[in-house]
């Protein structure tokens, strides 16, 4: 599983939990997505951000710090996170 996955079912299970119990809030604490192994930066995520990257395969929430590394490019910001997106490997035969 790579980091990136690792961090997402994190998250999900982070959001599932707060709107457990908090109910609704507009924001919550995630781990940043990004694809360093060595971060675990704790950032406060806007709820209808992280939902929208969570349901779009290649989106991933990562610290606004951060700069989009090759094959990604910014989607989404707000203050804090960012949404990028990482694009396909290509294949090869």
């Amino acid at each position: 599983m790579s980091t990136r996955n690792l961090f997402r079912a994190v998250n999900l299970e982070i959001r599932h939990l707060t709107r457990r119990w908090e109910g609704e809030t507009t924001r919550f604490e995630a781990v940043c997505e990004c694809d360093d192994a060595s971060c675990a930066l704790a950032i406060s995520v806007d709820r209808a951000l992280f939902d929208a990257a969570a349901d779009q395969p290649g989106h991933y929430v990562v610290a606004a710090a951060h700069r989009p590394r090759d094959g990604e490019r910014i989607v989404r910001r707000d203050s804090e996170a960012v949404v990028v997106e990482r694009r396909p490997e290509p294949v090869t035969t």
